[in-house]
């Protein structure tokens, strides 16, 4: 009897014949259709295996076709069996193919290259959904401009002061206009 990933096609063959490459088959298996995929290779028609793409994996090993990385995740590489969670606090399309398809989520920015989280901006900062570009550089929040204020964390806008009211920039607050009331 064959070993696992062997495969003996007639009674008389002394020698047991490995499986095609990127393909397995149980023990005792009797010919080349037994074989089936290993994990992270897909079947094509011509009965052979090819390494699923970025963006995809296949768990394990048989028959079935690659599937697509699910939102919030994403696969760089070929011949993958799972795929990558993207940061903390971060999405990515379905199918993503890298780490730079991780956009931190509104009001959070990825600061640090070595965290594995995009952080919450302080209260009289902002951000709205950004990409993490490793080639460009780790994106920040942003200071509230002049006679705008916001007085939560992980905030995507800053609101307005009223008609009679003022702040500086990165403000959590607004302070009256002297002799006005607000």
């Amino acid at each position: 009897a064959c070993t696992a990933g062997k495969y003996k096609s007639a009674t008389d063959n002394i020698e047991c014949t490995l499986c095609p490459v990127h393909m397995h088959s149980g023990p005792e298996s009797k010919s080349t259709s037994d074989c089936f995929c290993n994990a992270g290779y897909t079947p094509q028609p011509d009965d052979t295996c090819v390494a699923c793409v970025p963006g995809k994996f296949k768990e394990e090993s048989g028959p079935a076709e690659c599937d697509g990385c699910e939102s919030d995740t994403y696969n760089p590489d070929y011949a993958q069996t799972a795929c990558i969670q993207c940061y903390t606090d971060a999405h990515s399309a379905p199918n993503s193919t890298s780490q730079s398809d991780c956009q931190c989520d509104a009001g959070h920015a990825l600061t640090d290259p070595t965290a594995d989280a995009c952080e919450p901006c302080a209260p009289g900062t902002y951000a709205k959904t950004v990409l993490y570009a490793e080639n460009v550089g780790l994106t920040e929040c942003t200071n509230c401009s002049t006679d705008t204020y916001t007085d939560t964390a992980a905030s995507d806008a800053c609101q307005a002061c009223g008609t009679y009211a003022n702040a500086d920039a990165g403000s959590v607050l607004c302070n009256c206009n002297l002799g006005h009331y607000c």
